[in-house]
């Protein structure tokens, strides 16, 4: 299940994920707050980096301010 749908709104993981990740920043950390299984986790920081969301550096996870303006319309 992709993490960001063709019409560019989250699913129900990429909306977790993005929670998560605006709460922690590493993927422990992000799989505890998500509730999400680790092989989704990661599969899902990758879709949702592709996607220009989050950015990655030295393992660590960072809302972009376009996953910041997408999370902030779920809310």
């Amino acid at each position: 299940m992709p993490c960001v749908n063709d019409d560019g709104s989250l699913s129900a993981s990429g909306l977790a994920l993005l929670r998560a990740v605006s709460l922690s920043q590493n993927e422990t950390v992000i799989q505890k707050n998500s509730g999400l299984p680790l092989y989704r986790v990661r599969s899902g920081l990758r879709s949702l980096e592709n996607a220009g969301l989050l950015t990655t550096e030295n393992n660590y996870f960072f809302l972009t301010e376009e996953g910041n303006k997408l999370l902030k319309r779920y809310q």
